[in-house]
């Protein structure tokens, strides 16, 4: 290959994956086996029990999530793949329309001016994430809008360890709380 990116071992140690380039194209190479050509390709992520695998692809100026060698929907723009603790699930940011979403287990949520990564709880059945909208921001925990702030601390979003409830650093005025 002419570059290669960083590799990455999955949680197990059983497996691995990196990017790689070749004649102005890239791909991701898993366990030695060659994915399918893209203009670009994001770092490889696996799941926590080690069994599935994704990472964002451009093609013709779309972004697509590659899962498991699968292509998904096409957006403008894709973050990094996050896997629920549980394996089951797998969360992204999208955009479309200089909009930002969303989109979990296949499905885009709602719109807004920006998303922060989603953050999972220990199980994998509940996620929260930063949304904003004309200036303003919440938190987003299960597709429902919590209270309005001037700010929410960024990485601040954390589940209780029994995945119940959920803490944030939130700024109203010139208070924190």
């Amino acid at each position: 290959y002419d570059a290669l990116g960083v590799p990455v071992f999955s949680p197990d140690s059983s497996r691995i994956a990196y990017a790689a380039e070749s004649s102005g194209k890239q791909l991701v190479v898993i366990d030695g086996k060659e994915e399918s050509y893209f203009d670009r390709v994001g770092t490889p992520v696996f799941s926590p029990d080690s069994k599935r695998i994704a990472y964002a692809a451009n093609l013709n100026d779309k972004w697509f999530m590659v899962v498991n060698g699968k292509l998904q929907k096409a957006y403008d723009g894709v973050g990094a793949p996050v896997f629920s603790p549980d394996s089951k699930r797998l969360a992204y940011i999208a955009q479309q329309n200089e909009k930002q979403f969303i989109v979990v287990g296949g499905k885009p949520g709602e719109y807004y001016d920006a998303v922060s990564t989603p953050v999972f709880n220990s199980t994998g059945d509940r996620i929260a994430y930063i949304a904003q909208l004309s200036g303003s921001q919440f938190v987003v925990i299960d597709e429902r809008r919590e209270s309005i702030y001037d700010a929410i601390g960024e990485g601040s979003l954390k589940f209780s360890p029994d995945g119940k409830r959920i803490a944030y650093l939130a700024q109203v005025g010139d208070k924190w709380m």
